[in-house]
């Protein structure tokens, strides 16, 4: 799940196992089995998704977007077919598929045995992202910035690392919201109220965890400098921000809880409010305080502020040399527009043929995957993965009587396609979709994002019943 340097760098025997299964997967005698074995997976995931569905009383046909996804790895798994040589780019991105169909069947089909496991999944990602982001590994791989040293955690990439930890924030700070919102409870008899009672200790002990978890992921991203990192988190929290107004459901600006409990809260919709009213004087102040910002740091010694100019200095190598290989990309798009040039192939490609002489390196190809996608397996595989990612981002939520009870799995949803936004925007610039770290837990928070609604509100506990404040 890591990286394969760590392995060869340790001389533990759990990891020179794990390097063991590494050369079984590279080797071309093998993989084909475990790359059929991966097919077959996928399609009795679907299945049972199906048959979850039809037991739930739900149609009897799949998603339309599934179509989608069923056409994109039909021509990878083809034109994994047809080159007959080995490819971990195919392997890991059919994995990653399998793995984000798996949680979703699991909570499915689990639901007796772990009640409430979709709002665990959460605390269980940030759990192993906290750890990676306090993990040294000896540093095996230097990477620096202006004499800072950029951290990789667990990984030999910083971008990966930054994505990773980006990830995190957008999950802490929606689980840290998701404690505050108001329960929606039901009473014995009469229609759906809000009933706020206060803090449990429980939810002083999650917001809490969640603060420390959003300071150590924060302080991981910082030292990252990892520019698309820092953009892709900007981006997930700006879509729980956006998020937040609706399912709140204070339209009016209006608190829906007395101003004695949740003080800080009850502001949230008349702000909201304010800044939707006047977006277009707040849009102009921004603007104008990035000028002076700009203008005020382009000459600082400040590294982070440098790190971020960086991305609008001419002279800067590295944005330079990815829009130069993103350049080479679409030469091969164009050359093998339908279905590309195979596995392995876009990379050996680009250093033979496109690479300008001043550059000696074309791994920068890689960094966009998008890009890389149409230069692997076409532009109509391509249009249907950007296709299957706009119906999973735009799946509606629950509606009808069940709207206010399912109100805590809306928000659940809306922080699970936070995260997968910002590994999303990180695919055009550092790359990640055919890393198994990044890849499944990109395919995870996809899927639970999008995920049916039977398949999520069956794992909502029973809700108690509790007095009325006002009595």
């Amino acid at each position: 799940m890591f990286t394969e340097s760590i392995w060869q760098a340790s001389t533990d025997s759990v990891l020179s196992m794990l390097r063991k299964i590494t050369a079984i997967l590279q080797d071309s005698d093998s993989q084909w089995m475990v790359y059929l074995c991966l097919g077959i997976y996928f399609i009795s995931l679907l299945l049972l998704r199906w048959k979850a569905g039809k037991s739930a009383g739900k149609a009897h046909r799949p998603a339309a977007r599934i179509y989608w996804l069923l056409y994109l790895l039909a021509v990878g798994s083809i034109g994994y077919a047809i080159q007959g040589c080995p490819s971990m780019p195919a392997l890991i991105f059919l994995a990653g598929v399998v793995i984000g169909q798996g949680i979703v069947v699991w909570m499915a089909f689990n639901v007796r045995l772990f009640p409430n496991s979709a709002f665990r999944i959460p605390h269980v990602l940030l759990l192993f992202l906290c750890l990676a982001s306090v993990w040294n590994t000896g540093s095996h791989h230097s990477y620096e910035y202006a004499t800072q040293v950029r951290w990789t955690g667990p990984w030999d990439n910083p971008n990966i690392f930054g994505l990773l930890m980006g990830t995190g924030i957008v999950l802490a700070i929606g689980q840290i919201v998701l404690t505050l919102k108001p329960k929606i409870q039901r009473r014995e008899t009469g229609p759906l109220q809000s009933n706020v009672t206060g803090l449990t200790a429980r939810q002083f002990l999650t917001i809490g965890s969640n603060l420390l978890a959003v300071i150590l992921l924060a302080c991981g991203l910082f030292h990252s400098y990892s520019r698309g990192a820092w953009l892709a988190t900007f981006c997930g929290l700006a879509y729980l921000a956006c998020q937040l107004s609706p399912s709140i459901s204070w339209k009016s600006g209006k608190p829906a809880i007395p101003n004695s409990e949740f003080g800080i809260l009850h502001l949230v919709p008349s702000c909201v409010s304010r800044v939707k009213n006047n977006w277009l004087p707040i849009i102009v102040i921004l603007f104008s305080a990035g000028i002076l910002l700009f203008w005020h740091f382009r000459q600082t010694d400040w590294h982070p502020a440098r790190r971020v100019l960086s991305s609008v200095n001419p002279v800067d190598f590295s944005w330079r040399n990815r829009v130069v290989a993103w350049e080479g990309a679409l030469q091969i798009s164009s050359e093998h527009p339908w279905f590309g040039a195979g596995w392995n192939q876009p990379r050996p490609l680009y250093e033979h043929y496109y690479l300008p002489p001043r550059l000696q390196e074309g791994a920068a190809i890689e960094m966009n995957d998008y890009l890389l996608l149409a230069a692997t397996l076409g532009i109509p595989t391509l249009l249907c993965f950007v296709t299957y990612l706009g119906l999973s981002l735009t799946v509606k939520g629950n509606s009808g009587k069940q709207k206010a009870e399912a109100d805590e799995v809306d928000w659940l949803q809306a922080s699970f396609r936070a995260g997968a936004i910002v590994l999303l925007i990180g695919l055009w610039f550092d790359g990640g979709l055919f890393k198994l770290s990044t890849a499944a837990v990109f395919w995870v928070l996809l899927e639970l994002g999008s995920a049916m609604k039977h398949e999520m509100t069956r794992t909502v506990a029973p809700v108690r019943k509790t007095a009325n404040i006002d009595q």
